[in-house]
Protein backbone atom coordinates (compact mmCIF):
# COMPACT_ATOMS: atom_id res chain seq x y z
CA UNK A 1 0.00 0.00 0.00
CA UNK A 2 1.50 3.35 -1.01
CA UNK A 3 0.47 6.66 0.48
CA UNK A 4 2.19 9.63 -1.09
CA UNK A 5 3.36 12.41 1.11
CA UNK A 6 6.23 14.71 1.65
CA UNK A 7 6.25 16.20 5.13
CA UNK A 8 2.87 15.11 6.43
CA UNK A 9 2.73 11.80 8.22
CA UNK A 10 0.08 9.41 6.95
CA UNK A 11 -2.90 8.31 8.99
CA UNK A 12 -3.58 4.61 9.49
CA UNK A 13 -5.80 3.55 6.57
CA UNK A 14 -7.64 1.08 8.82
CA UNK A 15 -8.24 3.14 11.98
CA UNK A 16 -7.60 6.73 10.92
CA UNK A 17 -5.21 7.03 13.87
CA UNK A 18 -1.98 9.01 13.69
CA UNK A 19 1.24 7.07 13.28
CA UNK A 20 3.74 7.45 16.12
CA UNK A 21 7.50 7.64 15.48
CA UNK A 22 9.55 4.66 16.71
CA UNK A 23 13.33 4.12 16.66
CA UNK A 24 14.43 1.71 13.93
CA UNK A 25 17.62 -0.18 13.22
CA UNK A 26 18.60 2.05 10.27
CA UNK A 27 16.19 4.99 10.55
CA UNK A 28 13.03 5.85 12.45
CA UNK A 29 9.74 4.44 11.26
CA UNK A 30 6.10 5.07 12.15
CA UNK A 31 3.73 2.69 13.92
CA UNK A 32 -0.03 3.03 14.11
CA UNK A 33 -0.96 4.36 17.52
CA UNK A 34 -4.37 2.63 17.57
CA UNK A 35 -5.25 -0.15 19.97
CA UNK A 36 -8.61 -1.91 19.91
CA UNK A 37 -9.76 -4.57 22.37
CA UNK A 38 -6.30 -4.65 23.93
CA UNK A 39 -4.50 -5.36 20.63
CA UNK A 40 -2.21 -2.91 18.88
CA UNK A 41 -2.60 -2.31 15.18
CA UNK A 42 0.30 -4.00 13.35
CA UNK A 43 0.62 -1.42 10.56
CA UNK A 44 3.85 0.52 10.21
CA UNK A 45 4.92 3.21 7.73
CA UNK A 46 8.31 4.17 6.39
CA UNK A 47 9.37 6.78 3.87
CA UNK A 48 11.44 5.44 1.03
CA UNK A 49 14.73 7.29 0.54
CA UNK A 50 14.40 6.58 -3.20
CA UNK A 51 11.15 8.39 -3.96
CA UNK A 52 10.04 9.93 -0.63
CA UNK A 53 6.67 8.10 -0.68
CA UNK A 54 5.28 6.66 2.51
CA UNK A 55 4.74 2.90 2.39
CA UNK A 56 2.36 1.34 4.88
CA UNK A 57 3.13 -2.28 5.79
CA UNK A 58 1.56 -4.98 7.87
CA UNK A 59 3.74 -7.42 9.83
CA UNK A 60 3.63 -10.11 7.12
CA UNK A 61 4.86 -7.72 4.42
CA UNK A 62 7.60 -6.33 6.65
CA UNK A 63 8.75 -9.89 7.48
CA UNK A 64 8.70 -10.86 3.78
CA UNK A 65 10.77 -7.78 2.88
CA UNK A 66 13.39 -8.64 5.49
CA UNK A 67 13.58 -12.21 4.15
CA UNK A 68 13.84 -10.99 0.56
CA UNK A 69 16.70 -8.66 1.47
CA UNK A 70 18.57 -11.39 3.34
CA UNK A 71 18.33 -13.76 0.37
CA UNK A 72 19.09 -11.05 -2.21
CA UNK A 73 22.00 -9.51 -0.32
CA UNK A 74 23.62 -12.92 -0.09
CA UNK A 75 23.96 -12.99 -3.90
CA UNK A 76 26.27 -10.01 -4.00
CA UNK A 77 27.86 -10.30 -0.56
CA UNK A 78 28.95 -13.87 -1.32
CA UNK A 79 30.38 -12.72 -4.63
CA UNK A 80 27.96 -14.67 -6.82
CA UNK A 81 27.09 -11.43 -8.63
CA UNK A 82 28.15 -7.84 -8.32
CA UNK A 83 25.54 -5.75 -6.58
CA UNK A 84 24.57 -3.79 -9.70
CA UNK A 85 24.31 -7.04 -11.71
CA UNK A 86 22.20 -8.60 -8.98
CA UNK A 87 19.71 -5.71 -9.17
CA UNK A 88 19.65 -5.96 -12.98
CA UNK A 89 19.01 -9.73 -12.72
CA UNK A 90 16.26 -9.17 -10.15
CA UNK A 91 14.57 -6.52 -12.31
CA UNK A 92 14.56 -8.92 -15.31
CA UNK A 93 13.30 -11.78 -13.13
CA UNK A 94 10.41 -9.70 -11.78
CA UNK A 95 9.67 -7.97 -15.09
CA UNK A 96 10.42 -4.52 -13.67
CA UNK A 97 12.61 -1.69 -14.84
CA UNK A 98 15.87 -1.24 -12.94
CA UNK A 99 14.49 2.02 -11.50
CA UNK A 100 11.39 0.22 -10.14
CA UNK A 101 13.38 -2.64 -8.64
CA UNK A 102 13.55 -1.86 -4.93
CA UNK A 103 12.53 -4.46 -2.37
CA UNK A 104 10.98 -1.69 -0.26
CA UNK A 105 8.48 -1.13 -3.09
CA UNK A 106 7.37 -4.77 -3.37
CA UNK A 107 4.33 -6.39 -1.81
CA UNK A 108 4.44 -9.56 0.28
CA UNK A 109 3.93 -11.98 -2.64
CA UNK A 110 6.70 -10.38 -4.71
CA UNK A 111 9.07 -10.48 -1.72
CA UNK A 112 8.40 -14.18 -1.22
CA UNK A 113 9.17 -14.71 -4.91
CA UNK A 114 12.42 -12.74 -4.57
CA UNK A 115 13.50 -14.92 -1.65
CA UNK A 116 12.72 -18.12 -3.60
CA UNK A 117 14.46 -16.96 -6.81
CA UNK A 118 17.56 -15.84 -4.88
CA UNK A 119 17.70 -19.09 -2.93
CA UNK A 120 17.60 -21.04 -6.22
CA UNK A 121 20.53 -19.03 -7.61
CA UNK A 122 22.48 -19.52 -4.41
CA UNK A 123 21.85 -23.29 -4.44
CA UNK A 124 22.94 -23.50 -8.09
CA UNK A 125 26.13 -21.60 -7.27
CA UNK A 126 26.86 -24.01 -4.42
CA UNK A 127 26.22 -27.07 -6.64
CA UNK A 128 28.54 -25.63 -9.26
CA UNK A 129 31.25 -25.36 -6.61
CA UNK A 130 31.34 -21.61 -6.65
CA UNK A 131 33.62 -20.80 -3.71
CA UNK A 132 31.90 -17.47 -2.94
CA UNK A 133 28.53 -19.11 -2.30
CA UNK A 134 27.60 -19.30 1.35
CA UNK A 135 25.38 -21.76 3.11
Amino acid sequence: MIISGTKQRPLCPVHGAAFVEQPGRHRPYLRCGAAFHGKRCDLTAARSPHDRLWRVNDQATARARRGAHLAFDQLWKAGIMRRWNAYAWLARTLGLSRAECHIAHLDEAACLRVAAECAAVNRAAERAGFLGASK
